[in-house]
């Protein structure tokens, strides 16, 4: 390549509004971090952003729906694109004797995204020159690129997180982190909306994600000192979740999640079932929020400790409400570590085996159409021991860097002995998604909670991989998530 990268590569764009502003906004600035400036040299280049249609004197990187760009027709046939996922090509520009087109294109906008992160964090490094040790990937753009195409689809439907809202220090950049890697919802929990939540959903949506509220139905911290589930009690706690709903949920957001009484070792609370009683309320109350509403989507956050005993009960939960279970046996239900320490290999794969057989229970429990979740653990998560409630509606995610960079240093050895973990263990996670996925068809909804803010971490990258495929070899996921770059191992 005779022309200098800086004056040498456009970005063009069929729309500049939405999850596609989004894809071209990352690729600005992600490529932009090796086209624009020259080593050493204080000259500042910018990379123009145009719409297509404008010229292309050399290389340029288009990013569009299959439908919109005449650019991308033309070098793409439709069947090409899979339903859901994206497909990334590089050809040499017709129009230029040396010039690259590096297209990034899909069937809906929501997952154009998905493909630019996927240029970015798979194709450029594995394509770049290398010498001497070492992978130049700012050289990516300073030669022709090689030609190649790769086409992905996610194997489920919904993929997503559960995570406390008011630990997050920068909401865009944790909503970009989730995109970056595949995934297409979150839940965040908060005790009060956040007074920034309308501007926190719009942000969401333009990368394709879909946000749940998550508030209390019941629930607090150390649930097992809740002593009352009479039905005045019940009818109380009913008038207040109805309320709660109406005048901070209900003009925001693509749904609700609740937690209630579930989450505790014994399954009756003052000699009344929890599996029976839950089920009751949930009903009750679920079915005057969709009288009301619909179309309004709600997640019951189920902890199956105390209701394993009484499926039968619990397959009587409203058919609209998706079940969306928590600690449901070892690993990848189990919080904290992957594996006990002085765990030997037979003990742990007899207890995943009984996961197994529990998870095949909820699979079946109720019709196919009654929407299910699974939750996977084994992340960084809260100190309870000094736990500190919202006291009040908040900014969520509005912090400043340093607050960034600080909660990073609480929780690096964290997640540095997770990520330990993930790469000896996390096998059995691949294993139960794959049971997951092949059980169901890819829909049941698969969620990781935890604390993610300040980057990518190894587990939740390796876990987001296993989310969109998890029918390939683990050593592949591992060795793909650890080749990203932005991608935390510390």
């Amino acid at each position: 390549m005779d022309v200098k990268k800086q004056e040498a590569w456009k970005l063009l764009y069929s729309d500049f509004s939405g999850a596609e502003r989004s894809a071209v906004e990352f690729l600005s600035r992600e490529a932009g971090r090796f086209l624009i400036r020259q080593q050493g040299v204080y000259t500042l280049y910018v990379l123009p952003v145009e719409p297509e249609g404008s010229t292309i004197p050399h290389s340029a990187i288009i990013v569009g729906t299959y439908d919109e760009s005449v650019c991308i027709r033309s070098h793409v046939m439709k069947d090409e694109i899979p339903e859901n996922g994206f497909l990334i090509r590089a050809v040499r520009n017709p129009e230029a004797e040396e010039g690259v087109l590096l297209l990034v294109t899909a069937l809906r906008k929501e997952a154009l995204f998905f493909g630019a992160a996927a240029l970015i964090d798979r194709m450029i490094p594995e394509h770049s020159p290398g010498g001497g040790g070492q992978v130049y990937a700012d050289r990516f753009f300073d030669r022709d690129p090689p030609e190649f195409s790769l086409s992905s689809a996610p194997r489920t439907k919904t993929r997503g997180v559960f995570a406390w809202g008011h630990p997050i220090n920068d909401y865009r950049r944790y909503l970009e982190d989730l995109a970056r890697q595949g995934l297409n919802r979150v839940i965040l929990w908060n005790d009060y909306r956040p007074l920034n939540a309308p501007e926190i959903v719009d942000c969401a949506h333009r990368y394709g994600i879909e946000l749940v509220w998550g508030y209390s139905w019941g629930w607090i911290a150390g649930s097992d000192r809740i002593s009352d589930i009479s039905p005045a009690r019940l009818a109380e706690l009913r008038r207040q979740v109805l309320q709660t709903f109406e005048t901070r949920y209900a003009d925001c957001g693509d749904g609700i999640y609740f937690q209630s009484f579930t989450e505790r070792a014994d399954d009756t609370i003052g000699e009344r079932s929890i599996a029976d009683t839950v089920t009751q309320f949930v009903n009750e109350t679920a079915g005057e929020l969709l009288c009301r509403h619909p179309d309004l989507s709600i997640q019951f956050g189920l902890h199956a400790t105390s209701v394993s005993r009484r499926l039968d009960a619990i397959a009587n939960v409203d058919r609209r409400v998706e079940i969306t279970w928590e600690d449901g046996g070892s690993f990848p239900f189990s919080r904290g570590a992957v594996r006990e320490p002085g765990t030997d290999d037979e003990t742990y794969e007899r207890e995943f085996q009984n996961t197994v057989r529990f998870t095949r229970q909820i699979l079946s429990l109720r019709d196919k159409d009654a929407p299910t979740g699974i939750v996977f653990k084994g992340f960084a998560f809260l100190d309870w021991q000094r736990f500190a409630y919202q006291r009040g509606p908040f900014l969520l995610g509005e912090n400043a860097p340093e607050l960034t960079a600080h909660d990073h240093r609480l929780r690096s050895s964290v997640w540095r002995a997770l990520s330990a973990e993930w790469v000896k263990n996390g096998e059995y996670a691949r294993r139960l998604a794959d049971l997951i996925v092949r059980e169901r068809g890819g829909d049941v909804g698969l969620y990781m909670a935890g604390v993610f803010d300040g980057g990518v971490y190894l587990p939740e990258a390796v876990c987001a991989d296993l989310f969109w495929d998890p029918f390939r070899p683990y050593p592949d996921i591992v060795s793909e998530a650890l080749r990203k770059p932005n991608v935390r191992i510390d």
